[in-house]
């Protein structure tokens, strides 16, 4: 199955501190070596944490490298119409899907639009952001990368 990295992936995989933590994280979340998708969305989001809290041009030019070894994908009017649907799931207002149990639930609209692509994708989000546990088995396929208790990927 193909997978899709959320942007917590792109930047845990620079954060690594030397190649051999990174080739064990890459192979953790990629341990088939398939294709790997990226959101334009997680593009964006990606490079400009790594501007914002300063990181170095080596580090900034090992990211946009893993990034240009993924496949980049767009929004296309499937995206939207997909990012629509979630949306209108999320507020409670699906036309089809029963209504979830509890309040509405939100969504940052970045990960809205990681959601969409990963949706018409029918690939795998491998992600360590929790806010799309609800998507699970209804719009999408996870793959839940945990933390430990200091924030770090445990791989």
């Amino acid at each position: 199955m193909d997978i899709i990295f959320d942007t917590n992936i792109l930047i845990e995989l620079i954060r690594a501190d030397n190649d051999k933590k990174m080739q064990r994280l890459y192979e953790r979340v990629n341990p088939n070596q398939v294709d790997v998708y990226i959101s334009i969305v997680s593009i964006g989001e990606a490079i400009a944490f790594a501007y914002q809290t300063g990181w170095g041009e080596r580090k900034i030019t090992m990211l946009k490298n893993i990034i240009d070894e993924c496949i980049h994908i767009g929004i296309t009017d499937e995206v939207i119409e997909k990012y629509i649907e979630i949306e209108r799931y999320n507020m409670r207002k699906h036309p089809t899907l029963p209504a979830m149990n509890g309040n509405t639930q939100n969504m940052g609209k970045n990960d809205l639009w990681i959601a969409s692509t990963a949706s018409i994708l029918e690939a795998t989000l491998v992600t360590s952001d929790k806010d799309f546990n609800h998507l699970k088995d209804i719009f999408l396929n996870l793959d839940f990368v945990e933390r430990d208790n200091n924030g770090s990927i445990i791989y």
